[in-house]
């Protein structure tokens, strides 16, 4: 604390003035204009997120699969407040009326929880560069991280929807800063603390399991007591327990959350060790490592040039190589061990994002600052500066489509409204419409008879609120899964799966998101391949929905 403390002494108005501006600007482009086009253009992981919330309320999701345990809590706690101010201005008779929001009209809700997101978010700005300033002690480094991870695309793109990674970042990042508070105390109690905040952190998200190995680096480099190091694994596990204790109610749901992470599927496929298929059908939905480059190179290359783009990760490859060659501090090696495993687990991942990018970015910038601070003064600041723009430009480009354009599912939406009429029998894609398409009773319990057969433990709560409102004038859906049938044992059922004859007999209209088209293009399940690239083809393409320029943004839909 004395250290942060003489950093606050140490800066002057105008500089106080300057960190204020940015952490200001940093948290407007974060937050302006999510509010924009609700309930449409959503993450897909939005509406999974807030139902955990809100069934937190319900039975705390014992026994249910939990994507991230610490943010579903702080979201429950947000409704709950939301819920009881409703309550007392009259707009809520009962809990029931928030989850009818839900699937009614849950514009409020998201904003809410986004608004959150937006402020956690804003908050990892400032600890990234306490962070960078426990480490260089420099001022100047201190006020450049801040301005990068103000502007950083990744962080901006993740603070703008509600996802889990703007609480798990803002974790990873206590625990890092507390890890590294080793290096000038260790001990038993220290070393539990350590890793009881690292738990915590893991709790939050997978890939704070990262940290596992500096912990063990910080202990080799302390020359500490074997109590110290089982005190850590103690407190990894106590934190983890604590803040995630869903793998004890139900391991195979929560399979991929326990305190190893992804690392547990990837120990289970590489031992051949036998699991459930409910196992089996949780680590293909929640993903995880593997053996092979699971994303594909493109999904990689798109999320590193809306994540964080080229010249910053060349520049860290640089500032990597230069710091093993001329490390002078021992405080650089976590940074050298960290980067070159992260790296290999994003290629490992079985998806890529631009938030997976986010833990990386605090050890980037130490390799990079360690470099730069070598180099003359016109040449650091010309290098910082050229990042700060490539930051700048990446982020505006993304924000401004979001609160300028239309959300192609919206305009699909209207166009679906305006020219087909409601005794035509419509094929969708899962995910599309759920909000704004009315629907006739038989579609909502089709639906829930597939969902059932693809996960025999569900309750139903949503599709039942759903029922209410069913509409006799509404639309005759039916939905595609996707998914591997082998995998699941359904093969002979495939729900939610129709032949190329099954789809020109009983369809008249096909919706398909393109992004499916191109996963059947690059996948391997033939089931796809036979439906988005053959049975497409010999449709007639009505009309299609295409992200453009500055009017449109979202996926292309069909």
């Amino acid at each position: 604390m004395k250290l942060y403390g003489s950093l606050i002494h140490e800066l002057q108005r105008k500089e106080k003035v300057f960190l204020f501006s940015i952490i200001i600007s940093g948290f407007l482009l974060r937050f302006f204009g999510i509010w924009r086009n609700l309930p449409y253009g959503l993450n897909p992981d939005e509406p999974l997120l807030m139902r955990e919330a809100l069934r937190f309320g319900q039975n705390f999701n014992i026994g249910e699969p939990v994507k991230s345990a610490p943010f579903m809590i702080i979201n429950f706690t947000i409704l709950s407040f939301y819920y009881i101010g409703g309550r007392a201005l009259g707009f809520f008779n009962s809990p029931e009326d928030i989850a009818v929001q839900f699937v009614k009209n849950p514009n409020n809700l998201y904003l809410i929880i986004r608004t959150f997101s937006s402020i956690l978010s804003t908050l990892s700005i400032i600890l990234v560069g306490i962070f960078i300033y426990r480490i260089f002690k420099k001022k100047s480094f201190f006020l450049w991280s801040i301005l990068l991870y103000s502007f950083l695309p990744a962080s901006i793109w993740t603070g703008r929807i509600m996802k889990e990674d703007n609480f798990a970042i803002l974790l990873f990042l206590l625990a890092l800063i507390y890890l590294y508070s080793l290096y000038d105390e260790g001990g038993i109690k220290k070393f539990f603390t350590a890793g009881f905040l690292t738990g915590i952190s893991v709790a939050g998200k997978g890939y704070a399991i990262f940290l596992y190995p500096v912990i063990f680096l910080i202990w080799l480099q302390k020359r500490e007591k074997l109590k110290s190091l089982f005190s850590s694994i103690i407190g990894v596990i106590a934190g983890n327990s604590i803040a995630n204790p869903y793998p004890y109610f139900n391991f195979d749901k929560n399979l991929t959350v326990t305190f190893l992470g992804p690392i547990l599927p990837f120990l289970i496929t590489l031992f051949g060790i036998k699991t459930s298929e409910e196992s089996f059908r949780y680590v293909k939905i929640a993903g995880g490592l593997g053996w092979e480059i699971g994303g594909g190179l493109n999904e990689i290359k798109d999320a590193v040039e809306t994540g964080t783009g080229w010249f910053f990760l060349i520049s860290v490859a640089i500032g990597f190589f230069y710091t093993v060659i001329k490390r002078k501090d021992k405080v650089l090696l976590p940074a050298l061990i960290f980067i070159p495993l992260y790296s290999s687990a994003i290629l490992l991942n079985s998806q890529c994002f631009p938030h997976y990018f986010l833990p990386i970015v605090p050890f980037g910038l130490i390799v990079l600052l360690f470099m730069l601070q070598n180099l003359k003064e016109i040449f650091r600041y010309g290098i910082l500066s050229l990042l700060l723009f490539s930051f700048l430009f990446i982020s505006l480009k993304m924000v401004i489509p979001d609160i300028t354009a239309q959300p192609t599912e919206k305009l699909a939406l209207q166009w679906i409204k305006e020219n087909i009429t409601n005794d035509k029998k419509l094929l969708i894609d899962q995910g599309l419409f759920y909000y704004g398409l009315p629907e006739k009773k038989e579609t909502v319990l089709r639906e829930f008879e597939q969902y059932k057969m693809l996960d025999p433990s569900i309750s139903g709560r949503t599709f039942k609120l759903r029922l209410k409102f069913a509409d006799e004038n509404g639309y005759d859906v039916y939905r595609t899964f996707i998914y591997d049938p082998e995998a699941r044992g359904l093969s002979d059922k495939r729900p939610g799966i129709y032949t190329s004859d099954e789809v020109k007999k009983n369809f008249d209209y096909v919706i398909v998101e393109n992004s499916n088209i191109r996963k059947a293009e690059s996948g391997n399940l033939e089931w796809m391949k036979e439906f988005y690239i053959k049975t497409l083809g010999e449709l007639e393409k009505v009309v299609e929905f295409l992200p453009v320029g500055l009017k449109v943004k979202g996926e292309g839909i069909t």
